[in-house]
């Protein structure tokens, strides 16, 4: 006897599924929007009083942060899917590399950037395992589909 009792009603996990993406969608713009469009405000929050220096590049690389939040929500939403649906493998890829695989690459190819680099590993990181979850998805597809099982 397994825990999850209506893990065979796919139309329900897929409904669910479908608000979670909806709900990672608003969440997340929103959060890129307020990173980008308040970064003075969200850097007094860690730092009393910055200098000068210290609040420039504190707005530069929030903005460049915020771009993170644009795309992380797909891939984040697709790994949750995975997992529901009973495709450990597709969601422990996108996982890995999200947390170890892209960022190694980038942080080698953006190390000539340096500050900015390491910022903008986050949102390139973010749109490489978006890339990555469309694939899965569209591979997927057809299983994605199946109907609920008796």
């Amino acid at each position: 006897m397994g825990f999850n009792w209506g893990a065979r009603r796919f139309s329900r996990v897929r409904a669910i599924e479908s608000c979670c993406f909806t709900a990672s969608a608003v969440v997340s713009l929103a959060s890129a929007a307020l990173t980008a469009l308040f970064p003075e405000l969200i850097t007094r929050l860690f730092v009393s009083d910055p200098a000068p220096g210290v609040m420039a590049m504190s707005v530069g690389a929030l903005r460049l942060f915020a771009l993170t939040y644009i795309t992380r929500w797909f891939s984040f939403a697709t790994q949750s899917y995975m997992l529901a649906v009973e495709m450990p493998l597709a969601a422990s890829l996108i996982s890995v590399s999200t947390a170890l695989v892209f960022p190694l690459l980038l942080l080698a190819a953006l190390y000539p950037l340096g500050l900015e680099g390491v910022w903008l590993n986050f949102p390139l990181t973010s749109l490489l395992a978006g890339a990555l979850a469309a694939a899965i998805l569209r591979r997927k597809r057809a299983a994605l589909s199946r109907p609920d099982e008796a």
